[in-house]
């Protein structure tokens, strides 16, 4: 046992989301089509070539994302480009895999920092804090981080399960991986955290980053 005082998790209040209020809804997830205004961007077009050119080469499409692109609405153009084989590996951190949940749970994510910060409740949410369980037994399988919620949101059908990431990962067989910052989400507060489990889990998420076969291909000439 530590000689120091520890923090007591027990005496954190968990609300539910419904007292939240959402910064994201999912009426607010874009639709696919064509963009509103051409995009305009003097390095687009080497992007594009070079992604097409991977693929052509049966080379790897690794996205590395935070949480903004599933804030900003983007996900169902991400999952279309993992459905069409040209993303083949999204990495993403502890707050990539906690906006996901909550908005193919809720239908809503993102909260207002300014608001509950001074109320001492920013981030504590009992939904939310089912994540916690959905990685304890994700450890106990061996699984990565990523996997056990993508796992979790398909075969309990969550409501939004369509606009997932992880979601679309477990289905299409594309890692979908979470390399988190021990204290660094709002998780890691609840009383339900096991920090052996959110280790285990996203150390998993790195050895199957760091074990994909790309490297065979990528060293094969």
């Amino acid at each position: 046992m530590s000689r120091y005082a520890l923090f007591e998790r027990r005496a954190v209040s968990l609300w539910p989301l419904a007292e939240r209020r959402h910064d994201l809804t999912i009426d607010r997830v874009w639709p696919l089509g064509p963009p509103a205004a051409p995009l305009d961007h003097d390095d687009f077009p080497a992007l594009l070539a070079a992604i097409r050119q991977a693929r052509q080469d049966q080379r790897p499409v690794i996205v590395l994302l935070g949480g903004h692109p599933i804030k900003l609405g983007l996900s169902r153009y991400l999952i279309d480009l993992m459905e069409q084989g040209w993303i083949t590996h999204l990495a993403t951190n502890g707050a990539g895999i906690i906006h996901d949940f909550e908005l193919a749970l809720v239908g809503g994510t993102s909260e207002n920092v300014a608001k509950w910060i001074p109320q001492g409740q920013f981030g504590l949410w009992q939904e939310t804090s089912r994540l916690n369980a959905i990685i304890q037994a994700g450890a106990q399988r061996g699984e990565g981080l990523g996997e056990a919620v993508g796992r979790t949101i398909v075969e309990e059908r969550f409501p939004h399960a369509d606009v997932s990431l992880c979601a679309a990962g477990w289905r299409l067989g594309i890692p979908v991986t979470s390399h988190v910052t021990i204290g660094g989400d709002i998780i890691h507060a609840h009383a339900n955290c096991d920090g052996a489990a959110l280790g285990a889990t996203s150390y998993t998420d790195f050895l199957i980053f760091a074990g994909r076969p790309w490297h065979k291909m990528l060293c094969h000439d």
